[in-house]
This record gives structure tokens, C-alpha cells and sequence, in this order.
């Protein structure tokens, strides 16, 4: 023993590991020994190879043990024979049993024979995974495609994210179009530069895709599954607050209780301690339901008429706020079907998906997930077939019946807000009983919405004062102008979908909910799924490149922006599942940033959770500029509409800020003024405090805003100023300016991410 013990490690390889690799699913295998190896082992690992000794008992720690003997060690002799070819490794297998038989051998002897065998140095190989404690972690980066001699040329650095790094022979794989270029790399540095040709374009470069190295895994390799929970670092059962809920889930909490997992009840969990740790929800709360929605794993073949469920069931998601941790829901039927499961778990840990009836398995399985570490390189476009080109009534008719269409659009291209208005009245046209709901409005406006539509509210003046407009929202108006007008003339409802912008802002920021206030908490939808497929990718893309603009994210966590994104898609979709379900028999027509209404992410997959089979249509525009349209995204109709601009908005060209006035100061204060329009010419000065534009009194910057509205370059605006002096008394002057114009592309309120 004191020279290691190698024994289990060989007979895990020759024997399961061969017997796998026979049946073609070797690489399958060695995916899930380190799956195994991963869920138990650690960073702050310190037992090294050489030093397993065995581990028979049932401790929990003797799981950890058989890791590093049974599979580091099975894939230690792996790696021996690719790095000596089989029949040298077969050859040392034959003098290794030749002269040691019946006595004892270590891991020396082991070294000497396939050493003397193979003619090659394996004085490094056996150090490096025998003496290590940590495994090799491997990542690509400053990828490049270039075109030479007719060939395409794929550039690549490898990067070993260790302290020190191993000798490595690494399989790198290029797909194109074409097929597959397979090449072993040699690696022994912490960073090294590799190329590889390929006669056609490269698609994808894939490292490891077999699993022929002892490697840490990437997030997108691992599946969910119990294992990865149970042998996390820190893991909790969350049971729900209600005591009778509760004591169905007893017997699991005891025995995970053995096993190390705290236990608490939902509500003593914040938001914020979400993402460091595991979690297993046993049971409904609305701690469960603000990350994954009504999410249930479940079949109706072993449920009632209704669907629900007779039995155990088990789903393992990742962390949707830390992918580096797990999240398992489990729903049982009662205490007897609890305690008949509770003790079979662990030997089911490398499923992610478990059914079972009166203590039997009905299903498992486990999700897949990449083989092989998948970088994409120049991936093949998507796109639809185009059996013919419709007219836009024919797409209206067909659209017209969807219960809900929506039109996306990109905030500051007046040709989709054209295209939006031209579906409203096609629709009405066709006598639709119909509603316009708008992601441009809170809930909180709905008031103002209502009495503008029914005219109670008598001018547009009043209606963006009272709704807020320019606080909720802040594009220009003239933007949505023509659609809000068209349905105040005819009456149609127009629904606010959103929530107050600092109830989205503080969750970003914060990276949590829990700063938000109860009131707060209460405008916005309580089941929020954030493990939709793609989801969370798909926001990781937006999200960086939001962190990196001038006005973006900077270091905020991405939790917060995931989160605070959900938020945003859940609430609309819920105010309009709520609006049909109150108004039966009506229609709807969604205005919104193209971003929210993607069938496969966004909001119509929300609104069919919450009303399963409802129709839908989604229409997006190509209007020859932006598109908004993210590659691969779902959607119905893709519309070639005519580049649009509104004229130039009239500016003052100043900055402003509202402040609490002193008396008779005014509270909109200049504090800026901009070298393109004409207010330094006129006289204006940082500092001003305005107090009305052409006798309109100017209470806040909204006001300001609503009198430019009608304005245009050119025209003439009168101020008056209240300035402040130093050594002088006060004054109040009326000030001319100049109105200067400004392009659309300009009036993006900073901070506000195109969608």
C-alpha cells in the first residue's frame, strides 16, 4: 500500500470502461466518470492519485475517495495507452502480470514497465497525474479564420487555466461543411498558439470531443443532475412554510439532513442567497416559482384525468443565477410516497429526471449536453424557406387568426411603429374586437390610459402628464403618437404591459429582488421562469454587449440582469394572459421591442404557460436599416417595409435636471448646454433655472418636452429664465432661442438597451 494502489483504477479501465468502449459508448463513459469526479472533488482537493489506498465502506467521504481511485485512476491508464499506443500498452499489461505475479506491485514498478516497454520518458506522465491534486482546465481563446493558398487557416490559443501547466496531447477536431479535420495537439504550456488547415470553410472547432483527457469540465458539457447536488459544497433543502406542506417532505429532509444539507423553510431565503449554493425545492413556494415559473416534471400517463401527478417526482435545473450550482424541484404526492423514494435517490445520481410510483422507478433520464469543449467559428446561416411572397392582407388574414399578434420592433425606427399602425387598422378594419397592449406603459398608467381612451381625459397634454410618459418611457413620442391617437378615435383599449422602470433598474443593480419593497413586489408577476432553453445565452450575448457600451452594465452582476429581464418578460405576459382572460372574446395586438416577442424565449412562450394552446403570430420587420433580429430567434412573419424617419425633434440644445427649487427659482435647471444647437448663442447659461417656455409654465422636464412636441427646427421659442448672481440681485429674463433638430438615432435615452 505504500506505493499507491493502481488495481482499481486498472480494473475500472479493463473491465467497465473496455466493456463500454466495445459497445460504442467509451466516450459516454469517461464523460460520466468525470461528471462522478466532479461532483465530489473539489478545488481545495488534497489527495493526490498516489495516495488512494481504497475506500470500501459506505462514508460519505469514501464517495470522494472512490473518485480519485476508481475513475482519475481508470482514466489515468486511458491517457497511458493513447500516449503509447495500444499494443504497447497490451505488452506491458503482459510483463506487468509476467513478473509480478503474486507479489506486490506499486506505482513505480507500474511506471518501469511500460517505461521499458514503450522505449518513451514517462517520468513526467506519471508525475504530473499521480502527485497533482488538481486536474487540467482547458479554454480557447483570440480565435481567428483567415483564407491562405486556397485553404482556410483556423488560429487558436489554448489555455490551461492552471497554476502550473500539464504536458498534455490534446484532441482538437475542425468541422466544416464538408466533414471533420481530426489532429493531436501537444500542450505544455499555460498558453500556447496552434493552427490547423482545412480545405473547406471551418464550422466548429471542438476540443476533447471523446473525453480522452482527465479535464474539468465547461458549464454547457455538464447536464443537471442529483449527483452535481449531492455533492456540492454547500446544499439546502428548502421546504415550504406551510407546516401540513411540509411534513410531506420530512422523511427526504432527514435523510438529507445526514448527509449534510441544511434545511430552512422558504421564508427564511432572500433572493440573494439563491446564487451561492444548491438548492432542492421540496414542494411549491414562491421562492420556487420566481425562478422557474409553475415548473413540474411530470407525465400524465402516471397522473390523473387533470395531469397531476400520483407519485415522486424529481427535476434538476442548474442555478438559473449560478450555472455552477444546481436547483432540483421535487413534487410528491404524499408522506408514504416521500419515504418510499427517499433512501433510492443516491443511487440514482447520475439522472436528472426521475418518476416514480410507489417507491418504482417509471422514468429517468438525464438532458444532454455538449461533447467536447464547442467553440463556433463561421457558423452556417439560418433561414426560412420562402415558398412565395405574400401581400400584407394575405399575411393579415392569416395573422388575424392568432389570438394575439404581435409586432416587434426597434424603438427608434419609425418605419416599425408605420408597420404597427398599419396592422392596428387593418385589424379593425376587419371588425376585430381588439386591444392594443404596449410595452412603452406601466400598469400603474393604466388609469391614464383608460380615461384618454374614453375621453375623460380631454387632451394629449394632460394624458402625458398624468401616465408619465417621459418618465416610464422617454423615446419621442411622435414615435407612438399615430397609434395612440388611432385608438382614442376609435376607442380601442390600450393595456400597459410593463412595470415601473425602477422596479427593472433596481433589480439590476442590486443583482437580487430583495431590495424592493413589498408594494413593489406586488406589480410584478410572481411565477417567473428563468431556465427557459436559451434563455439565459441568449442574455449572457446581450448582456456583454450592454456591460461594454459607454451607458452600460459595467461589473453588475448578470444575475440581476437575468433576473431583472424575466421580471420584465413575465409581467407582460401575465398582464396580457390577464386581459384575455377577462375579455374572452377580444383580440390583442402587442407593441413591443423585437427582443421580447420571440416565440422560442420571450414572451409569447410565457403567455402560452399561462394559456396552453393559444395561438399567436409574431410579425418583425426588415426595414432596411436594423432589423433588431437576432440570429436562429423564432418568429412568423418577416416584413420589407420601407426605411422611415421622422423629421429631426426640435431641441433647445441643453441639458437639464430636475432639482428642488428655491423660492422662485423653478425646479428645471440647465446643466448643460450642447455645442449643436443654438442656446449659447442665445444667451442661455448653465445654471438657468426655466420657469416657462411661450407663457406655458414649466413645472418639470416633461412639461418642457410636451410644448416642444408640435415645435420644429427653426421655430422660435421664448424662455423664461430665472438666474442666479453672485454679488448682484437675482433676475428673470425672457430668452429667445433658435430650435435646432436632432436625428432619431440620437435620442436614445442613455442606459436604455436597444431590443
Amino acid at each position: 500500500e505504500s506505493g499507491g494502489n493502481w488495481c482499481e483504477g486498472l480494473t475500472t479501465y479493463l473491465a467497465d470502461q473496455s466493456f463500454a468502449t466495445d459497445t460504442g459508448k467509451g466516450a459516454l463513459y469517461r464523460k460520466n466518470q468525470l461528471l462522478q469526479y466532479l461532483a465530489s472533488i473539489h478545488p481545495d482537493n488534497t489527495m493526490a492519485l498516489k495516495n488512494f489506498t481504497g475506500a470500501g465502506d459506505s462514508r460519505p467521504m469514501a464517495r470522494k475517495i472512490r473518485a480519485i481511485g476508481y475513475d482519475k485512476g481508470s482514466m489515468v491508464f486511458h491517457m497511458l495507452e493513447k500516449e503509447i499506443g495500444s499494443t504497447n500498452f497490451i505488452q506491458g499489461l503482459r510483463e506487468l502480470y509476467r513478473t509480478k505475479k503474486f507479489q506486490r506491485a506499486s506505482w513505480q514498478d507500474i511506471e518501469q514497465i511500460f517505461t521499458r516497454v514503450s522505449g518513451k520518458n514517462l517520468a513526467s506522465f506519471f508525475e504530473q497525474w499521480l502527485q497533482r491534486t488538481d486536474i487540467p482546465k482547458l479554454r480557447i481563446s483570440q480565435i481567428s479564420v483567415a483564407q491562405k493558398d486556397g485553404a482556410s487557416v483556423t488560429k487558436f490559443h489554448l489555455l490551461q487555466q492552471n497554476k502550473t501547466p500539464y504536458s498534455l496531447q490534446v484532441p482538437v477536431v475542425i468541422k466544416t461543411l464538408a466533414g471533420k479535420k481530426q489532429k493531436i495537439v501537444a500542450c505544455n504550456q499555460l498558453d500556447q498558439e496552434f493552427s490547423i488547415s482545412t480545405n473547406t470553410l471551418p464550422t466548429e472547432l471542438i476540443i476533447d470531443p471523446d473525453y480522452d483527457l482527465m479535464r474539468g469540465l465547461d458549464n454547457d458539457e455538464i447536464p443537471p443532475t442529483l449527483s452535481r447536488f449531492l455533492g456540492a459544497d454547500k446544499k439546502t433543502i428548502v421546504l415550504p412554510d406551510n407546516a401540513r406542506e411540509a411534513a410531506v417532505y420530512q422523511p427526504l429532509a432527514d435523510l438529507l439532513g445526514q448527509m449534510g444539507v441544511a434545511s430552512k423553510k422558504a421564508g427564511e431565503l432572500h433572493n440573494a442567497d439563491l446564487a451561492r449554493g444548491s438548492f432542492l425545492f421540496a414542494g411549491d413556494s414562491d421562492l420556487r416559482k420566481s425562478l422557474f415559473g409553475n415548473k413540474k416534471f411530470g407525465n400524465k400517463k402516471f397522473g390523473d384525468k387533470k395531469g397531476g401527478l400520483h407519485g415522486f417526482s424529481l427535476l434538476v435545473r442548474k442555478n438559473p443565477l449560478n450555472i455552477e450550482q444546481t436547483m432540483v424541484l421535487v413534487d410528491s404526492d404524499s408522506v408514504d410516497e416521500t419515504r418510499a423514494v427517499a433512501r433510492k435517490l443516491s443511487h440514482y445520481g447520475s439522472y436528472g429526471r426521475l418518476i416514480f410510483r410507489n417507491g418504482k422507478i417509471m422514468q429517468k433520464s438525464v438532458d444532454q449536453t455538449d461533447n467536447g469543449l464547442i467553440y463556433d467559428l463561421l457558423r452556417p446561416p439560418v433561414g426560412m424557406p420562402v415558398k412565395a411572397v405574400e401581400n400584407f392582407s394575405a399575411i393579415m388574414d392569416s395573422a388575424s387568426k392568432s389570438r394575439v399578434i404581435y409586432v416587434g420592433e426597434t424603438h427608434t425606427a419609425y418605419g416599425d411603429h408605420m408597420l404597427q399602425l398599419q396592422v392596428l387598422q387593418e385589424m379593425y378594419a376587419k371588425k376585430r374586437n381588439i386591444a392594443v397592449g404596449m410595452e412603452m406603459f406601466p400598469r400603474s398608467s393604466q388609469t391614464a390610459l383608460d380615461d384618454y381612451i374614453s375621453g375623460k381625459i380631454p387632451t394629449e397634454r394632460e394624458f402625458l402628464k398624468k401616465s408619465h410618459y417621459f418618465s416610464v418611457w422617454g423615446f419621442d413620442y411622435r414615435l407612438y403618437r399615430g397609434i395612440i391617437g388611432f385608438c382614442r378615435k376609435h376607442k380601442i383599449p390600450i393595456i400597459g404591459l410593463n412595470l415601473e422602470k425602477k422596479i427593472v433598474s433596481t433589480v439590476f443593480a442590486k443583482g437580487n429582488t430583495d431590495a424592493l419593497s413589498p408594494e413593489e413586489r406586488q406589480q410584478m408577476a410572481l411565477a417567473r421562469d428563468l431556465d427557459v432553453p436559451g434563455y439565459r445565452k441568449r442574455l449572457m450575448d446581450i448582456y456583454r454587449q450592454h456591460a461594454a457600451s459607454p451607458h452600460g452594465g459595467g461589473n453588475k452582476k448578470f444575475s440581476g440582469f437575468l433576473q431583472a429581464q424575466a421580471i420584465w418578460d413575465e409581467t407582460m405576459a401575465e398582464s396580457i394572459a390577464d386581459y384575455l382572460a377577462a375579455n374572452p372574446k377580444s383580440q390583442m395586438i402587442i407593441i413591443a421591442g423585437a427582443g421580447h416577442v420571440y416565440k422560442d424565449s420571450a414572451i409569447p412562450l410565457r403567455v402560452e404557460r399561462r394559456m396552453p394552446q393559444i395561438r399567436q403570430s409574431v410579425l418583425v420587420s426588415d426595414n432596411g436599416r436594423d432589423t433588431g433580429i437576432e440570429q436562429g430567434r423564432k418568429i412568423d412573419y418577416l416584413l420589407f417595409t420601407e426605411p422611415m424617419q421622422l423629421q429631426p425633434a426640435a431641441k433647445i440644445g441643453v441639458m437639464l435636471e430636475e432639482k428642488k427649487p428655491a423660492k422662485g427659482q423653478g425646479r428645471v435647471i440647465i446643466v448643460g448646454i450642447s455645442p449643436h444647437g443654438f442656446g449659447k448663442k442665445a444667451g442661455l447659461k448653465e445654471g438657468d433655472g426655466i420657469l416657462a417656455i411661450d407663457n406655458n409654465p414649466v413645472h418639470n422636464v416633461a412639461d418642457l418636452k410636451i410644448a416642444l412636441l408640435d415645435k420644429h427646427p427653426g421655430e422660435t421659442v421664448t424662455l423664461k429664465i430665472f438666474r442666479k448672481r453672485e454679488l448682484l440681485p437675482d433676475e428673470t429674463l425672457e430668452i429667445s432661442v433658435e430650435l435646432s433638430g436632432m436625428r432619431m438615432d440620437m435620442m436614445m435615452p442613455p442606459g436604455h438597451p436597444k431590443k
